[in-house]
């Protein structure tokens, strides 16, 4: 008897649906988004804008398979150097960080070779000397807040006073920075929360590598978490209180922009938010943006 063989195709079960991308289930809390990969689907836009060393064109890229349209990047820029003009916002509130002077901005690719990470995907290269960015529209980021939190994937190179991210007040005090302090090899969380008040910072040990950091400053509750790869301190941070209600001095800023305290090394994501994100949630989406 011959066999038979039937095969059946549930085309209600069958379509491929694409993955989440990794902030998709905080996108409505997210103040701003940057990243070289997709961070959340609804987002439509390029990833950044390209400037090329040769006659200084740019140039939008976007993203291939969720990832910073490499090839794309390469046939704009060929054999000389390209630099980031702008990092586009994933957010959705069109706070793109932005750098008009060429010889302050990080490095995407250097002689035709595109900078990248461990895991051989792109990043943003801060020479230590110049380099920074000024995100758009955002000098409320630290205003009147009971919770922000800032996260990033990095791998700084040096130990020297250096700022990844910071946040001024109106007397020039730190409300909200990420940075790297002189001779030690820590990550620190410095902050205030009303203006003029003396800073007061939070920490811990960083280890060495490309890693995810994060920093959230619960004013509200005065305390403070720090976590690196996932391991978090829990520090008292201030008196408990909402911060000042007044816009701070100058817009926050990545890389530095503050006498000469400029971030050397690599970054790819940047996250911020006027919340309390989930540490466990957030570090499993950096994770998911490494280079």
């Amino acid at each position: 008897m011959a066999a038979r063989f039937g095969l059946g195709l549930d085309l209600a079960r069958g379509h491929a649906h694409a993955a989440a991308a990794p902030l998709d289930a905080m996108a409505a809390q997210l103040y701003a988004a940057y990243g070289l990969c997709r961070l959340v689907s609804a987002y439509a836009g390029p990833c950044l804008r390209v400037r090329r060393s040769s006659d200084n064109a740019q140039l939008d890229i976007g993203f291939a398979g969720g990832h910073l349209d490499v090839p794309a990047l390469l046939a704009f820029v060929g054999t000389v150097s390209g630099t980031l003009a702008t990092w586009y916002d994933q957010s959705g509130h069109g706070r793109h960080a932005a750098q008009a002077s060429a010889g302050s901005q990080p490095r995407l690719v250097n002689a035709g070779v595109v900078d990248v990470g461990p895991s051989g995907r792109p990043v943003l290269v801060f020479d230590g000397i110049n380099d920074w960015l000024a995100p758009a529209s955002a000098q409320g980021f630290a205003r009147n807040a009971g919770h922000v939190t800032v996260a990033i994937a990095a791998q700084p190179v040096v130990n020297d006073n250096e700022f990844l991210f910071m946040c001024l007040s109106a007397a020039s005090a730190h409300r909200a920075s990420l940075c790297l302090p002189p001779a030690t090899n820590l990550v620190q969380a410095i902050g205030t929360r009303v203006d003029g008040t003396v800073n007061q910072a939070f920490g811990r040990d960083r280890g060495s590598g490309s890693k995810r950091f994060i920093a959230r400053f619960r004013y509200g509750e005065g305390q403070g978490d720090v976590a690196v790869d996932g391991a978090v301190t829990t520090s008292a941070f201030h008196d408990a209180g909402m911060t000042s209600d007044t816009d701070p001095a100058t817009s926050v800023r990545i890389g530095s922009a503050w006498s000469d305290l400029y971030f050397t090394g690599a970054m790819s994501t940047l996250v911020l938010a006027r919340a309390a994100l989930d540490m466990a949630s957030l570090d499993a989406a950096l994770a998911r943006t490494m280079p």
